[in-house]
């Protein structure tokens, strides 16, 4: 089972919508704020590499 982490908190819901629900109410966001998809704890974003992007050349 996938679990949903507030990205703004620490509290997780079984699901999306009840994410987005949680945000709108608890954190005072639009619709169109948490229209994006959110990722469950399971695919969490990895930070981001600052090597992306950039072209790799042979020295």
């Amino acid at each position: 089972m996938r679990v949903h982490q507030c990205p703004k908190c620490e509290l997780r819901f079984p699901d999306e919508a009840e994410v987005k629900g949680h945000l709108r109410t608890d954190h005072g966001m639009t619709g169109e704020q948490v229209a994006e998809p959110l990722h469950g704890v399971h695919s969490t974003p990895r930070p981001p590499d600052p090597t992306e992007g950039q072209s790799h050349t042979e020295p």
